[in-house]
């Protein structure tokens, strides 16, 4: 099956790993030089956003990785964003698992630093309890392992939803009627999630549809549970403990993470950090601390391999 998977990508060229410098000699010519090589081989930093999102939420995040030569991908996950949802019957946690594993894959060999905001926040633990040796660091954004309450907002399920729309108006309708949307809430996402097409139309990231099918089968499950107690029976079992840390992340206003510390329990390498002044969305409403406790997990982690 072929997945797809739509993505942003931004490169490093090279990395600096913690000020050590490597030294090797071009000898293919009679005349050896001496060079100096800062370490290209920091691990990727994938991002996975959450429900009712796409990879335009990491837009300030990719462009610190680009100013800071970290290596990142932003993916949408299936339904959301750029990306089709695929056959609906097939939606699953373990299928957005193994979508990000091709779209990480794809960025090279290596190891990959997962960060999951909310609901990618349960797709990212799935992840790294199905392939722990590919994970290099994982960070979960503002969730917890609670299944969530089936008592949603009151609206019909969405059995289909065509997101592409003649004009601007017609989606707002659309998404305010059949996917049960304030209008409000609606407008405020003209220019990000709902913007025009180059042949006059206009996108919604938004499906309600994947919004429905992503709250039956991932965040009123036990999925994240399962895997993360998988990961802490892998931390009491292998010999060198835990292959990679894990960092919690929490909001200190509003939070969806409710109960950290039965996390740490069930995982003692959890590391908690608290964001005090910040909401949910901790990479955009608290973006500098956010990105400097980033970059330092990944050249962290870029130092651990060496």
């Amino acid at each position: 099956m072929i997945r797809r998977v739509a993505a942003a990508a931004i490169t490093g060229a090279a990395g600096f790993a913690g000020g050590q410098l490597y030294a090797r000699s071009a000898s293919d010519r009679s005349v050896r030089l001496a060079t100096t090589v800062w370490n290209p081989v920091l691990p990727t930093t994938v991002l996975v956003h959450g429900l009712e999102s796409s990879r335009e939420t990491w837009r300030g995040t990719l462009e610190y990785c680009l100013a800071n030569a970290l290596p990142a991908v932003a993916v949408d996950l299936r339904g959301h964003g750029e990306s089709n949802l695929g056959d609906p019957t097939e939606f699953s946690v373990d299928e957005m698992v193994e979508d990000v594993h091709a779209a990480a894959i794809a960025t090279g060999p290596g190891k990959i630093v997962l960060v999951g905001h909310s609901m990618g926040g349960r797709v990212a633990i799935s992840y790294a309890a199905k392939y722990p040796e590919h994970i290099a660091a994982l960070v979960i954004e503002d969730m917890d392992l609670r299944p969530r309450s089936t008592d949603w907002e009151k609206t019909p399920a969405v059995e289909s939803f065509d997101r592409t729309f003649p004009s601007m108006e017609a989606a707002v309708d659309a998404l305010s009627t059949v996917g049960g949307y304030g209008a409000d809430r609606v407008k405020y996402w003209l220019g990000t999630r709902l913007r025009p097409t180059p042949t006059g139309g206009v996108w919604s990231d938004v499906n309600p549809q994947s919004r429905d099918l992503a709250r039956k089968h991932v965040l009123e499950t036990r999925d994240g549970w399962e895997a993360y107690t998988k990961l802490g029976h892998l931390e009491r079992t292998s010999s060198g403990g835990l292959p990679f840390p894990v960092h919690l992340l929490v909001a200190g206003k509003g939070s969806a993470c409710d109960d950290p510390d039965e996390m740490a329990r069930l995982l003692p390498a959890t590391q908690i950090h608290t964001f005090p002044m910040s909401g949910h969305s901790i990479h955009r409403e608290a973006r500098s601390d956010f990105m400097k406790l980033l970059h330092r997990i990944v050249f962290t982690a870029g130092n651990s391999k060496l």
